[in-house]
């Protein structure tokens, strides 16, 4: 919904552009007031848009809740204002690999001197391994990958980071005892899939739980069982429910337009992201160019 090739469509400019104000009517007056629900949560699917406020927007308790809990949003502002906003943010990456590999590729770029320890940024590669095997790998550091194979062996019991690893290096090894621990990691049961369902391992629509964006990833993966079980899962989320179906092509077919309002007008009533979704489903109507 938020990707374009080219020119972002008018609807989204317009759109950013009210929410950004929103902030920064907010802020002048004093933060007299709580930020719109909708700007609240479109910000964790538009970290970006917090490059236009600036560490400003850390002074709304609100919208620092949000990007406190969202690694996503920290991160941008960390890449963005890095002098201004390490001490308050940095730490809150703790268990994301995915945004400390970023922040990690981004100082090696800049030259930025990264302020946590070195270890801050090690233990969190290392117990989301898939960032910290793409770390070492890009980097040729083979203390990490040496550490990140140790700890897939001796913690696969406990961790679904680690259970997928080992089972993907040893193809003797059994996967019901790990089933359960895969699948309550959707991150990691979708990466493994691919291999893994050729020794047996599926994932049931049921064990993944309310967790639309990867019902969609599963549901449009030729590995998944049983698909179709995965697609009312992503109805109550407007942005996921769209990426679904992009992927399953309902973009293109003009009679499949009207139920997704529809559904996106019921199921997701009262979500941040409903307003937008109808702009963009407008759009795609009027235009007949889906991304």
């Amino acid at each position: 919904m938020w990707s374009h090739p080219g020119e972002a469509p008018e609807w989204r400019r317009t759109y950013d552009t009210w929410a950004v104000n929103e902030i920064k009517r907010v802020i002048a007056q004093g933060r007299k007031e709580p930020l719109q629900s909708d700007v609240l949560g479109l910000i964790p699917y538009r970290p970006e848009l917090l490059l236009r406020i600036g560490p400003a927007a850390l002074t709304l308790p609100d919208l620092r809740d949000v990007i406190i809990a969202h690694p996503a949003c920290a991160l941008a502002l960390l890449m963005g204002f890095y002098d201004a906003t390490a001490e308050r943010l940095e730490k809150f990456l703790c268990g994301s690999g995915e945004a400390v590999f970023q922040l990690m590729r981004w100082a090696a770029e800049t030259g930025y001197a990264l302020r946590q320890p070195e270890s801050f940024y090690r233990q969190t590669l290392t117990t989301d391994c898939y960032w910290g095997f793409l770390h070492a790998k890009q980097t040729r550091n083979e203390s990490l990958l040496a550490e990140l194979l140790t700890w897939c062996a001796d913690e696969r019991q406990h961790y679904a980071a680690a259970a997928a690893y080992f089972l993907l290096r040893h193809p003797a090894e059994p996967i019901a005892p790990y089933r359960e621990l895969l699948a309550a990691n959707p991150f990691y049961a979708y990466l493994a899939l691919p291999r893994l369902s050729l020794r047996g391992f599926s994932v049931r629509a049921e064990e993944i739980g309310s967790a639309p964006k990867w019902a969609c990833h599963f549901a449009l993966s030729a590995f998944t069982g049983q698909r179709e079980d995965f697609i009312p899962l992503t109805e109550t989320h407007p942005a996921w429910l769209l990426e679904l179906a992009a992927g399953l092509g309902w973009l293109t077919q003009p009679t499949k337009l009207p139920g997704l309002s529809q559904i996106i007008a019921s199921r997701a009533a009262g979500h941040a992201l409903q307003r937008p979704a109808m702009r963009f489903l407008v759009d795609v109507k009027q235009t007949g160019r889906p991304p």
